[in-house]
């Protein structure tokens, strides 16, 4: 090839890799917001929603976004939607975690009341 075919061809080819590039598409992020409304599920069954009330609107709020954006049916914005999603999912499981976390604390101190209660009663009391 002469060096004129070389000096048109390359542009050509950019150009058509530019096209191909700007036209394809991004997929709606259905697994991460699927993801995410499981994690808020979850969550709320440990009782999240009153341990851990500022993580869960968080997540709420992060997947109600991600959700908006995805309907707003612009691509542009499906790679944030995604990020959003894959955050609530995150803020969820923090909360669930949190939780578990309060539940193992409050069942600790009922056991403990409950031998100290025990060491009173028996005249072993440490105090």
């Amino acid at each position: 090839m002469s060096k004129k075919h070389n000096f048109v061809l390359f542009p050509l080819v950019l150009l058509v890799l530019f096209v191909a590039t700007a036209c394809s598409t991004v997929s709606p992020p259905t697994t991460q917001i699927a993801t995410a409304e499981a994690a808020i599920r979850q969550a709320e069954s440990v009782g999240a929603v009153e341990s851990a009330p500022l993580s869960m609107r968080v997540a709420r709020e992060k997947l109600d976004e991600a959700k908006a954006l995805v309907d707003s049916g612009d691509n542009d914005h499906l790679s944030r939607a995604k990020r959003l999603a894959e955050d609530a999912t995150v803020e969820a499981q923090l909360a669930e975690q949190t939780a578990r976390t309060a539940s193992v604390t409050k069942a600790r101190d009922e056991a403990q009341e409950t031998i100290d209660a025990m060491r009173r009663e028996a005249g072993l009391d440490a105090n």
